[in-house]
Protein backbone atom coordinates (compact mmCIF):
# COMPACT_ATOMS: atom_id res chain seq x y z
CA UNK A 1 0.00 0.00 0.00
CA UNK A 2 2.88 2.41 0.79
CA UNK A 3 4.39 1.80 -2.64
CA UNK A 4 1.12 2.73 -4.34
CA UNK A 5 0.81 5.95 -2.32
CA UNK A 6 4.39 6.93 -3.09
CA UNK A 7 3.84 6.26 -6.79
CA UNK A 8 0.67 8.36 -6.82
CA UNK A 9 2.46 11.22 -5.06
CA UNK A 10 5.31 11.14 -7.59
CA UNK A 11 2.92 11.12 -10.55
CA UNK A 12 0.87 13.99 -9.14
CA UNK A 13 3.90 16.15 -8.47
CA UNK A 14 5.10 15.60 -12.03
CA UNK A 15 1.73 16.65 -13.42
CA UNK A 16 1.66 19.96 -11.58
CA UNK A 17 4.92 21.36 -12.90
CA UNK A 18 3.46 23.41 -15.77
CA UNK A 19 5.24 26.14 -17.66
CA UNK A 20 3.63 29.56 -17.89
CA UNK A 21 3.97 31.54 -21.10
CA UNK A 22 4.06 35.25 -21.88
CA UNK A 23 3.31 36.64 -25.34
CA UNK A 24 5.98 39.29 -25.83
CA UNK A 25 5.03 40.35 -29.37
CA UNK A 26 3.29 39.12 -32.51
CA UNK A 27 6.21 36.76 -33.15
CA UNK A 28 7.62 35.88 -29.70
CA UNK A 29 6.32 33.81 -26.77
CA UNK A 30 8.55 33.02 -23.78
CA UNK A 31 8.42 31.29 -20.44
CA UNK A 32 8.04 33.71 -17.54
CA UNK A 33 11.72 33.34 -16.64
CA UNK A 34 12.73 33.73 -20.33
CA UNK A 35 14.79 30.54 -20.36
CA UNK A 36 12.79 29.37 -23.41
CA UNK A 37 11.65 31.43 -26.38
CA UNK A 38 9.38 30.35 -29.21
CA UNK A 39 9.64 32.46 -32.34
CA UNK A 40 7.16 32.41 -35.22
CA UNK A 41 8.78 31.18 -38.42
CA UNK A 42 8.12 34.18 -40.69
CA UNK A 43 10.30 36.99 -42.06
CA UNK A 44 10.44 38.98 -38.80
CA UNK A 45 10.76 35.85 -36.68
CA UNK A 46 13.67 34.50 -38.71
CA UNK A 47 15.48 37.83 -38.36
CA UNK A 48 15.05 37.78 -34.58
CA UNK A 49 16.05 34.11 -34.39
CA UNK A 50 19.20 34.60 -36.46
CA UNK A 51 20.25 37.67 -34.47
CA UNK A 52 19.70 35.85 -31.18
CA UNK A 53 21.60 32.77 -32.37
CA UNK A 54 24.72 34.89 -32.90
CA UNK A 55 24.89 35.38 -29.13
CA UNK A 56 24.27 39.12 -29.30
CA UNK A 57 21.59 38.87 -26.60
CA UNK A 58 23.23 36.24 -24.42
CA UNK A 59 23.06 32.48 -24.38
CA UNK A 60 20.84 31.63 -21.40
CA UNK A 61 17.66 31.45 -23.52
CA UNK A 62 16.86 28.31 -25.53
CA UNK A 63 15.33 29.27 -28.88
CA UNK A 64 12.68 27.46 -30.91
CA UNK A 65 11.64 28.56 -34.41
CA UNK A 66 8.11 27.17 -34.84
CA UNK A 67 5.33 27.12 -37.44
CA UNK A 68 2.20 29.26 -37.17
CA UNK A 69 -0.05 26.48 -35.82
CA UNK A 70 2.35 25.64 -32.97
CA UNK A 71 2.85 29.35 -32.30
CA UNK A 72 -0.91 29.93 -32.07
CA UNK A 73 -1.22 27.07 -29.56
CA UNK A 74 1.44 28.73 -27.37
CA UNK A 75 -0.35 32.08 -27.71
CA UNK A 76 -3.61 30.53 -26.57
CA UNK A 77 -1.87 29.46 -23.35
CA UNK A 78 0.03 32.71 -22.86
CA UNK A 79 -0.50 35.80 -20.78
CA UNK A 80 -0.41 38.79 -23.14
CA UNK A 81 2.28 41.22 -22.12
Amino acid sequence: MKKVLVLIAVVMSGCTSAEFYVKRSDVVVTTIDTTKMWILNNTDGKTIYEAWETGAFGTKTKLYLIDSISFQKKCNLAYNN
